[in-house]
């Protein structure tokens, strides 16, 4: 699948994917998600892939508008980014998608069909949607439409993430797919991509992907002038469903990878004296 990254050297405020070719980008991402969906299978005891289905760099102010209507449920899986490039890389799953994921990896350990608990009583559900609402313009009585239908949908994606074997397992996907992506993308541009925790949230896409857009503002100072997004894959016996993969990076230079990959370089050398071994080889920008 095409990527829309060049491959020139980067200028100032740019992504610090594309200080590499289409050809090392498409199969450094290609290699994470393998590793990814070799490491869930190993978890989950049953053949899991992690494919991309389609790769993009899009515009910084595109970005709040990425998945779709604002009002639409997601959950995402979040993780801070420290080390030569700061920012943020989400995991963002339509509320239904990762819901339905939950089932699949839980498939193999269970006798009877799997079930989320994500759907909510009437009283529950009453009660999530005026919480959801408040601060909000509610439609009159009887003229609901869309917008409720929303609000209950996020007031059951939130219902999920109360369920600690969902949360649990939300949380372990994302650390699997966020780190085995860092580790690689840290190896084709020869930095320090260092992942935190994993926390997992539910929101309308509008106010996640804003929120996260502040977030890495605040982290980072700045933000690159384009948007890393991969589409994801997510398979096993019992089906599929789709996510997007999305890193959110520092705004970077040339001479800012320089550093970077000057000061990996720095560590790799301080790794391998303290435990005997050679250098580590460290590929140039």
């Amino acid at each position: 699948m095409p990527v829309t990254s060049p491959s020139n050297p980067p200028a100032a405020g740019v992504h610090p994917a594309v200080a590499v070719s289409t050809a090392i980008w498409q199969a450094s991402v290609q290699r994470a998600l393998a590793q990814a969906g070799q490491a869930l299978s190993g978890l989950t005891n049953q053949d899991v892939t992690v494919k991309e289905t389609a790769e993009e760099f899009i515009p910084l102010d595109r970005f709040p508008q990425l998945a779709g209507p604002e009002e639409s449920p997601m959950i995402a899986g979040l993780q801070e980014i420290s080390g030569s490039i700061p920012g943020l890389l989400l995991l963002l799953f339509p509320a239904e998608a990762a819901s339905r994921l939950v089932q699949m990896m839980l498939s193999p350990y269970l006798d009877e069909p799997v079930t989320t608990d994500a759907t909510l009583t009437a009283d529950e559900a009453a009660a999530s949607k005026d919480t959801c609402a408040q601060g909000t313009d509610l439609p009159a009585p009887g003229a609901v439409s869309a917008q409720e239908a929303d609000l209950t949908s996020l007031a059951e994606a939130s219902h999920l993430l109360e369920d600690e074997m969902a949360l649990s397992v939300l949380a372990e996907v994302d650390n699997v797919v966020g780190s085995a992506f860092l580790n690689v993308m840290a190896d084709s541009i020869a930095g320090r991509l260092i992942p935190s925790p994993p926390s997992v949230v539910a929101d309308m896409a509008g106010a996640l992907l804003s929120t996260a857009l502040v977030s890495t503002l605040e982290r980072a100072g700045r933000v690159a002038e384009t948007v890393s997004v991969v589409h994801t894959s997510f398979g096993t016996p019992d089906g599929q469903v789709e996510a997007m993969l999305i890193w959110l990076s520092a705004a970077t230079s040339a001479e800012m990878l320089a550093a970077a990959a000057a000061a990996a370089a720095a560590a790799s050398a301080d790794a391998s004296a303290s435990d005997g071994s050679g250098p580590l080889p460290v590929r140039p920008v």
